[in-house]
């Protein structure tokens, strides 16, 4: 329930109602399959989404290599439970990927609106769809902002960047000096 994806469906058969096309590929499973692919049907879009169930984790980056946007339309569900920053949305991020996500507090850290994605409310099918038809119709706006998405991932998120920040934090809270290295220089005679 909180990855959105029943108001994901309901903003993509909108889409198609104002005349867009796609393709919808949905990776992984649970007990809100048939409800999901109920309201497919009911959106008369079933003929344009498929559902592959649980695929095994290798498989995710080449269906992340096979699209042109992902979507994520995270929210808080019925009991308050809301996503942190999902896994896949770095990935899909980081294989240069435009996405659209709920627009979640832990979200924000990872995707800014209009500049490294788009934030959409995760209840609001319309803005879903407005998303849906801005990466469909904007080849230009896909390209800058999956350069940017990939951009933050790398700058933010990588495991380099990570080590370093925590070994920076562990060195200052234990006043320990960085270690020094010496440089390696090499000259080239060029004849």
């Amino acid at each position: 329930e909180k990855k959105g994806v029943d108001n994901l469906l309901r903003g993509l058969g909108q889409f198609a109602r104002d005349g867009g096309t796609f393709e919808f590929t949905i990776a992984g499973d649970g007990p809100q399959r048939a409800a999901l692919e109920a309201i497919a049907k009911e959106q008369h879009i079933h003929k344009y989404v498929k559902f592959l169930g649980a695929v095994e984790n290798d498989r995710v980056r080449g269906l992340l290599q096979e699209s042109d946007a992902f979507a994520l339309t995270c929210r808080d569900d019925s009991s308050g439970d809301r996503d942190g920053i999902p896994v896949v949305l770095m990935e899909a991020m980081a294989c240069g990927l435009p996405v659209i996500s709920g627009d979640l507090p832990a979200i924000r850290e990872l995707v800014a609106h209009e500049q490294s994605g788009l934030l959409v409310a995760g209840n609001d099918v319309d803005a879903i769809a407005r998303a849906v038809g801005l990466l469909a119709n904007d080849q230009p706006t896909r390209n800058r902002l999956g350069a940017a998405g990939r951009q933050r991932v790398v700058d933010e998120f990588s495991l380099s960047e990570n080590v370093s920040r925590i070994e920076t934090h562990l060195r200052k809270s234990l006043s320990i000096s960085p270690v020094e290295v010496p440089i390696k220089v090499m000259a080239a005679d060029e004849r």
